[in-house]
């Protein structure tokens, strides 16, 4: 399952990360940690999307729907 996060800095810029596991959420937090201190800082990060499927997952999941 898909997560959007969303981060935005101190100047007002805003990207979207989606990420599909825990090793690519401990990746994008390392790399908010690492950014703490610059003139752009990161200063929110929320989930914006959850429960993102591609195409397969989704057709997996409507057949099983009652």
């Amino acid at each position: 399952m898909q997560v959007v996060y969303e981060l935005e800095t101190k100047n007002g810029r805003i990207f979207r990360v989606a990420v599909d596991n825990k090793n690519q959420i401990d990746r994008l937090f390392k790399k908010v940690n690492e950014n703490k201190g610059k003139y752009e800082e990161f200063i929110r990060i929320e989930v914006i999307t959850n429960g993102i499927h591609n195409i397969k997952d989704f057709e997996k999941l409507a057949d099983s729907l009652q």
